[in-house]
């Protein structure tokens, strides 16, 4: 999404927690925290 939009992943991030703090939109409807990912060191870890 950020190379699509030519950003910075935390300014989507950031655009993101505005949508849910305003209530545009429920973060259990649109996020599932199962899916998101992260790397340490060579491991992959889901968050």
């Amino acid at each position: 999404m950020a190379e699509l939009f030519q950003t910075s992943p935390e300014n989507i991030t950031l655009h993101l927690k505005a949508i849910y703090a305003e209530g545009e939109q429920a973060e259990q409807a649109t996020c599932k925290h199962y899916l998101q990912v992260r790397q340490e060191g060579s491991r992959t870890i889901h968050q």
